[in-house]
């Protein structure tokens, strides 16, 4: 490394992922500020600056809170993403998904609900559109009608 200075070298590394491989049982809590995959078994919580893999083999028993999320294992608990979530045809989720994407690939299963929202629409104004009547069956109030159109 001659002539080369330390931190232009060390620019090239990118940051070193985790991996809990098959056959590896793993609780507790995981704060990383790199990706992370599992293909043994995690319970217990998951936070991630970067990509979590849930692997073909992994199974978690988690929240899991990152960038980045892809399930090609299974996965008990919430999913919330800053991006994307992304069930392959092998993955299966059973909880909530709360992301700006989600991907659910042909084979792939949610057994949950999902909530997306970009970015930029979370600092608009979150008003909720209401409905014509309320639960008693009678008229809203709220509910805003354009007077040309009703008429």
């Amino acid at each position: 490394m001659l002539g080369k200075s330390k931190s232009a070298s060390t620019r090239s590394i990118p940051s070193t992922d985790t991996l809990i491989s098959y056959g590896t049982e793993m609780e507790g809590i995981i704060h990383s500020p790199s990706n992370l995959r599992i293909d043994g078994a995690f319970k217990g919580e998951i936070r991630s600056d970067g990509i979590v893999v849930i692997g073909e083999k992994g199974e978690a028993h988690s929240n899991i809170e990152a960038q980045q999320i892809i399930i090609a294992g299974k996965v008990f608990g919430e999913l919330k993403s800053s991006g994307k979530i992304t069930i392959t045809p092998s993955g299966i989720v059973s909880g909530n998904c709360e992301s700006q994407w989600l991907v659910i690939q042909e084979g792939g299963i949610l057994n949950g609900s999902s909530q997306m929202e970009r970015l930029e629409q979370a600092g608009d104004n979150k008003q909720k559109p209401t409905s014509k009547v309320n639960a008693e069956g009678k008229p809203n109030p709220d509910h805003k009608v354009n007077e040309k159109q009703a008429g």
